[in-house]
């Protein structure tokens, strides 16, 4: 719990959060996103830097603790990205598992895969596979 924790605060030190929970509060839905270029790269460097540990709390998730932790990404990041489609939170809570879940699947991939590919890469088949492409 204690190593979860430590890894959440430096994940959400590794860049600043505030810009994007004010992007992230759009006020149409063609401002709107879920999955931008501009936060994948930060998020994917933190993984990098800690494959190793990432590896060990993908492969034991109930022993760390790892849903409780990632439990404020949802509220402070994914369900404000949601508000400009106006959407009932019982769709909200299925499209933001389908997003999460999918980014995360392809993140635990590429850190089996040890991390081989470039970063870039990695961020063009998230936004693919998302269709979620910001201009």
């Amino acid at each position: 719990e204690e190593t979860i924790a430590m890894l959440h605060k430096e994940f959400l030190n590794s860049f600043d959060l505030e810009p994007i929970l004010k992007q992230n509060q759009p006020s149409t839905q063609n401002e709107a996103f879920l999955i931008k270029k501009e936060y994948l790269i930060p998020y994917l460097n933190f993984v990098k830097k800690n494959k190793r540990i990432l590896k060990t709390i993908h492969n034991k998730p109930a022993t760390f603790g790892a849903e409780a932790a990632y439990k404020s990404m949802y509220e402070q990041v994914f369900y404000p990205s949601l508000e400009p489609f106006h959407l009932p939170e019982s769709k909200k809570v299925y499209i933001l598992e389908y997003f999460t879940k999918g980014v995360a699947a392809i993140i635990h991939k590429w850190v089996e895969m040890d991390c081989e590919d470039d970063i870039e890469h990695i961020v063009e088949i998230i936004l693919d596979c998302s269709n979620w492409k910001a201009q």
